[in-house]
C-alpha cells in the first residue's frame, strides 16, 4: 500500500448482504468506490493507494477507472475516478466528489436526489450553511462558544466518537483531538464530556 491513504466512512458494513451492482450515495465517502470489477471500465492498475476505513482497517485499491449506470428516471451516467476495491461490501458514490463536479445532492426523510447545479434552484431561506474545509462540511457559525453536553459521563473509544460525530473523517477526528473543540477528550478512554 502507498503512503497516501483515503479514509472511507460508510454505514455499508451494516448492510445484510453485499450490494454488488447497486450504488450507495454516501456523504461520508471521500472517493467513488466499486467492489465489482465488471462495473469498472478502463481500469488503470498503476493507480493504487491505500484506503483506511472508519474502524482503521486497511484495504488496497486495485486501480482506478470509470463506471456507468442508468438511473431509473434519467439518461445513463458515467462516473470518473472510481477506485476498484474488491474487498469492499458495496459500491459508493461520493457526495463530496459529485459536488466537485458540479452536482448538488439533496437528502430528506424519503431519500436523495442529485441535480446538476445548472438545473438546480434554491427557493426560500436556508436554515444554516456549511463550508467545505479539510474534507468536511463545517457548519458556519457566528459564535465560537463551544456547545457542551450536560453531564454526559461514560467511557468510549475513537470508533464510538467517529459514529457520534456523524462519521467524521480522520482529519476531523485529529483536529478535534488537537484542540478544535473545547471539552472533547479523544484519548482511548473518555471519562467525562462537560
Amino acid at each position: 500500500m502507498s503512503s497516501k491513504a483515503t479514509l472511507l466512512t460508510t454505514s455499508a458494513a451494516l448492510l445484510s448482504r453485499p450490494l454488488a451492482k447497486e450504488w450507495v450515495i454516501d456523504s461520508g465517502a471521500t472517493s467513488h468506490i466499486s467492489m465489482n470489477r465488471s462495473l469498472v471500465d478502463n481500469l488503470d492498475q498503476s493507480k493504487r493507494e491505500g484506503v483506511v476505513t472508519a474502524n482503521n482497517s486497511a484495504m488496497e485499491c486495485q486501480g482506478v477507472g470509470e463506471s456507468k449506470f442508468k438511473p431509473k428516471d434519467g439518461d445513463p451516467k458515467t462516473v470518473c475516478d472510481v477506485m476498484y476495491i474488491p474487498s469492499l461490501f458495496t459500491n459508493l458514490l461520493s457526495v463530496k466528489q459529485m459536488a466537485k463536479k458540479g452536482f448538488v445532492s439533496v437528502f430528506d426523510d424519503t431519500g436523495c436526489k442529485v441535480y446538476h447545479k445548472s438545473d438546480f434552484e434554491v427557493r426560500g431561506q436556508g436554515q444554516f450553511t456549511g463550508t467545505l474545509r479539510n474534507g468536511l462540511y463545517i457548519v458556519d457559525q457566528d459564535n465560537k462558544e463551544p456547545v457542551r453536553a450536560l453531564n454526559a459521563v461514560g467511557t468510549s473509544d475513537h470508533v464510538l466518537w467517529h459514529k457520534r460525530l456523524g462519521h467524521l473523517n480522520r482529519k476531523g477526528m485529529r483536529a478535534l483531538k488537537e484542540g478544535m473543540a473545547d471539552g472533547v477528550n479523544l484519548l482511548r478512554k473518555i471519562q467525562k464530556l462537560v
